[in-house]
C-alpha cells in the first residue's frame, strides 16, 4: 500500500463497508471537503463549535451528514473506528487555537490517515505542530498514523490556484477603482475591511493581536461612514 496505508477506497464499492471520514471545522474548507467525501461514498462527520456553521453545512449538504459539537467523549468514540481525519479548524474562540489532542491520535487504527489543512496557523493536531518546522516532511507516520501536513496545499495545484485567485482578485481591484482607492471600498464593504491586519498603522484583527499580545483598535473608528 502507497505509504504504508491501509489500502481502502475512499469511496468504497457496492458490498463494501464505506470509508469512515471526520472532519474537524465546519467552514469553508471543512464544507468543500465534506462535500467532496459524500460525492466518493464516505461517511462523514463534522464537528464543529459554533452551531450556525453546523447548521450551515447540514442545510447545504443533507441530512445523511453527521454533525457534532466538539464532545470529548463522542470524538474519542468516533476516532476508534475513523479511516480518514481531516483538520479544517482554525479557532475555537477569538484567542485560543483548537488541537486535536495527541492522545486522540493515539486511539485511531493503524494505518489510518490524517490531513492537516491549517498547517500555515500551526495545525489542527498535536502531531503536526511539528511539521512546521524548517525541512520536516509532509507525509510522516506517528502512532501508527499516516499524517499529511503540506504547508501550502495549494500549490499542489499552482495553475488551478493562480486561476481561481486571478477571478476573485481582478473584480475586487476593479470595485476598488470605480469605488475611488481601499478605503472607500472598505468603508462599503465589511467583508473586505474584516480582511484587514493593520490600518493607518495600527493593529486591527483581533486574533493576530491576541496571539502576540498586542493592543487592538476596531477599524470602524478610521473608516468614515462603516
Amino acid at each position: 500500500n502507497a505509504h504504508g496505508g491501509k489500502g481502502i477506497l475512499l469511496g468504497g464499492i457496492p458490498g463494501v463497508s464505506p470509508t469512515e471520514v471526520v472532519i474537524i471545522g465546519a467552514g469553508v474548507a471543512g464544507t468543500m471537503a465534506a462535500r467532496a467525501a459524500m460525492a466518493l461514498g464516505a461517511s462523514v462527520k463534522v464537528f464543529d463549535d459554533d452551531i450556525s456553521k453546523l447548521r450551515t453545512i447540514r442545510h447545504e449538504l443533507g441530512s445523511p451528514l453527521f454533525t457534532s459539537t466538539l464532545q470529548p467523549n463522542v470524538l474519542r468514540n468516533v476516532f476508534h473506528s475513523v479511516d480518514v481525519v481531516i483538520g479544517a479548524m482554525q479557532y475555537i474562540n477569538k484567542t485560543h487555537f483548537y488541537r486535536i489532542s495527541a492522545d486522540l491520535i493515539r486511539e485511531m487504527k493503524e494505518g489510518s490517515l490524517v490531513i492537516d489543512l491549517r498547517m500555515a496557523q500551526g495545525g489542527c493536531f498535536e502531531t503536526t505542530m511539528e511539521a512546521c518546522l524548517p525541512d520536516h516532511p509532509p507525509i510522516f507516520e506517528k502512532f501508527g498514523v499516516l499524517h499529511f501536513c503540506e504547508m501550502s496545499l495549494s500549490s499542489r495545484v499552482a495553475r488551478t490556484a493562480s486561476i481561481a485567485l486571478s477571478n476573485i482578485f481582478v473584480s475586487l481591484f476593479t470595485a476598488m477603482g470605480d469605488c475611488g482607492g481601499v478605503a472607500h471600498f472598505a468603508c462599503f464593504n465589511r467583508g473586505f475591511a474584516s480582511g484587514f491586519y493593520l490600518y493607518a498603522g495600527k493593529m486591527v484583527n483581533s486574533y493576530v493581536a491576541n496571539h502576540f499580545n498586542f493592543p487592538v483598535s476596531d477599524i470602524g473608528l478610521f473608516l468614515h461612514g462603516y
